[in-house]
């Protein structure tokens, strides 16, 4: 584990460089505790000073955790890591409603099939409960965004795939504002808005029955009608 630096670079990047290096070949996993201080320094064949600057640019790069009592860890990683550069990314086109719409719709079109799989009885039972909340919001004239965002983040969750789910409510989060007005004027024609609520219902169906491809139907055509009236409304 000794370190030998080729070219000239401070000490502490190259433990940096070392220490990532273990992490990559495996000789340390998420969860394992580094040595402490004084016999790391010394297996490393560096100064305790640049291994305590090496160690605090790896905590701030979150590849560490120090904990007061027991010294450094390799961070484990958590889905919200794997979803930050995609949450970026998106928060950056939050404008361009139409690129998250395609998204969502390349999303939600596979996860609804895996719903069709994966859902329990008591998946489709709180499934149906939202259908029938966004049903009566829309029938009073109350405005549905929250229930159907709702309905469509309960869909996939019955894929039973967290980080999908996390790319969902990311999703929907970032275009709340941008769809919201459209999904207000769609609403309002009351063809298109039997259209809504019929195919909301249909989609329960299709799950309930475990009927992956008529549930990814309905749902392509739910999206396709949603994004062609917001189309229209530009």
């Amino acid at each position: 584990m000794s370190l030998k630096r080729e070219v000239q670079q401070p000490t502490y990047i190259a433990v940096v460089e070392k220490i990532q290096e273990l992490i990559r070949t495996g000789e340390l996993a998420p969860g394992d505790q580094l040595l402490p201080e004084r016999q790391l320094a010394e297996k490393l064949e560096v100064s305790r000073s640049s291994l305590r600057e090496a160690l605090a640019m790896l905590v701030g790069m979150a590849v560490l955790e120090v904990n007061a009592r027991d010294g450094a860890y390799v961070r484990k990683r958590s889905l919200e890591d794997a979803i930050h550069p995609l949450a970026l990314m998106v928060f950056q086109e939050r404008e361009n409603v139409i690129h998250l719409m395609e998204v969502r719709g390349i999303v939600e079109t596979q996860a609804v099939r895996l719903a069709a799989e994966r859902a329990t009885r008591a998946d489709v039972e709180r499934l149906a409960e939202t259908c029938r909340r966004v049903e009566d919001d829309i029938r009073a004239g109350r405005d549905a965004g929250e229930s159907d965002t709702l309905f469509h983040l309960r869909i996939v969750e019955c894929a039973k795939n967290p980080l999908v789910s996390q790319v969902m409510s990311m999703l929907t989060h970032v275009m709340k504002e941008g769809y919201g007005p459209g999904r207000r004027k769609l609403l309002a024609d009351p063809d298109l808005a039997e259209t809504f609520i019929r195919e909301h219902a249909d989609v329960v169906r299709a799950i309930e029955r475990g009927d992956p491809s008529a549930a990814e139907a309905v749902m392509r055509e739910h999206i396709a009608m949603a994004l062609t009236h917001f189309l229209e409304q530009r």
